[in-house]
């Protein structure tokens, strides 16, 4: 039981890499900043952040033009993902990749180096899990 919860985890955490890949952006400005605290306001995530983290992305997305250190990045592209998986899309993409690799193990490989072209059918895979009724929601 213990092994089949540190596979789990496992997975998740290869799923959540992944999707930061497929939709946080390689350079952060502010701009991008600035997008991201408008989405976390509109989908109500903003909130759920911890005060911490809510305060790092709103001061870096008035002060700082471009992210260059490398710790900064790492702590806003994590911010940034909470805030992805709390959107419809984002959370169709990670099922979408925990479904993919569910039924497939093999394919992990590949969605580490062509997850561009995997997307239509992670969000296919991701919605489809979505809408189902949670009684019938199986991973793969």
């Amino acid at each position: 039981m213990i092994e089949s919860i540190e596979a789990s985890s496992h997975i998740h955490e290869i799923a959540r890499g992944i999707v930061s890949r497929i939709l946080i952006p390689s350079t952060l400005t502010r701009s991008i900043l600035q997008k991201y605290v408008r989405k976390a306001m509109r989908n109500r995530s903003w909130y759920r952040l911890p005060r911490l983290k809510r305060a790092l992305l709103y001061t870096a997305s008035k002060t700082i033009d471009k992210v260059r250190s490398r710790t900064l990045r790492n702590l806003l592209e994590e911010i940034l993902l909470e805030i992805e998986l709390a959107g419809t899309m984002g959370r169709a993409i990670y099922y979408g990749v925990i479904i993919l690799m569910k039924q497939t193990p093999i394919l992990i490989k590949t969605l580490l180096y062509r997850t561009k072209q995997l997307l239509d059918k992670l969000l296919f895979l991701g919605i489809n899990y979505l809408n189902n009724p949670p009684i019938y929601r199986a991973y793969g």
